[in-house]
């Protein structure tokens, strides 16, 4: 927030009421004093300045700008009797324990106006004076109002321990040098980009209905089944010889080799001396793996 000296666009009435340098008379006759120092002010309404109220003895009153602000934001409050409040969100995780993904769920409540039957200003509530209590025949609302001055942890602490819904605005003293009625009101009853729940009550259902949807969608994930992959089939080793014009075909097998021709009765005796048995069902010959030599040698030599 800046530090800047704030012109006094709202003053206290005798009646302890805030009002506008707009709607009073000039100079002394507003009859208007400081709700900083309680001193009297006047009303400047000249043609080269920004309308303002100024200390009637000329004395420095650091705040008074801010501190009129602030009078007059709650009096909005007192006499509108609404607010506009902010929208709340929040977000849980959930993670699906077998791909490990990651799932976001989201609940919120959007911003909304609320109308009040009673406000009450500065009233002590146990061991708290929010600057303003607001009633429905439902809910009680903490606001509090910050133009220099926020709620501090101590405070927000006995906020939390009243469970009430409690928000606090800011007035951004950068904004303008002068502030009218309809521009206070605009920031403090509608606008929400500079309003934040200090105390949100239903916070925990939202984080319930966050949860139960994180969980609902890691539980709907779609995991593909694990593709199982299979080591290709490898083809026998096959070596083809030639015995006198006849081939001779040998594949080799764990279980041995296996050979098979056109029928030729040498060729018989041949796989026969080496070893090998006559296999009807499948017609070839099997022969022990070990005599592939001796096998490829005999065929060689006749």
């Amino acid at each position: 927030m800046s530090n800047k000296n704030v012109f006094m666009s709202f003053a206290m009435n005798d009646c302890g009421m805030a009002v506008s340098i707009e709607h009073v008379d000039r100079g002394a006759a507003c009859a208007c004093f400081c709700p900083r120092c309680q001193e009297p002010v006047v009303a400047k309404q000249g043609d080269v300045r920004v309308w303002h109220f100024s200390h009637a003895s000329g004395a420095d009153c650091a705040g008074a700008g801010e501190s009129a602000l602030h009078l007059a934001a709650k009096q909005l409050l007192l006499t509108k009797r609404e607010l506009v409040f902010p929208s709340i969100a929040v977000t849980r995780k959930a993670i699906n324990q077998k791909s490990g993904t990651v799932h976001i769920g989201h609940a919120s409540h959007p911003k909304k106006r609320v109308s009040f039957d009673q406000v009450y200003l500065e009233q002590a509530l146990g061991l708290i004076i929010p600057d303003v209590i607001c009633d429905t025949p439902e809910d009680r609302y903490l606001i509090e109002i910050a133009v220099t001055h926020f709620v501090d942890e101590g405070k927000m602490a006995l906020i939390k321990g009243l469970n009430y819904g409690a928000v606090e605005i800011t007035i951004n003293i950068d904004l303008r040098e002068h502030w009218s009625w309809e521009e206070l009101e605009e920031e403090v009853i509608n606008n929400t980009s500079n309003k934040s729940w200090l105390h949100y009550p239903k916070k925990a259902e939202l984080e319930v209905e966050a949860c139960t949807q994180a969980k609902a969608l890691a539980d709907a994930e779609q995991i593909p089944e694990p593709i199982l992959m299979l080591p290709s089939k490898m083809s026998a080793p096959q070596t083809k010889l030639s015995w006198r014009g006849v081939h001779v075909w040998i594949t080799e097998y764990d279980f041995g080799l296996v050979a098979w021709s056109s029928y030729n009765p040498e060729i018989n005796k041949i796989l026969k001396r080496c070893g090998g048995k006559w296999q009807p069902k499948y017609r070839n010959w099997l022969l022990p793996k070990w005599v592939k030599n001796h096998l490829v040698e005999e065929l060689a030599a006749t």
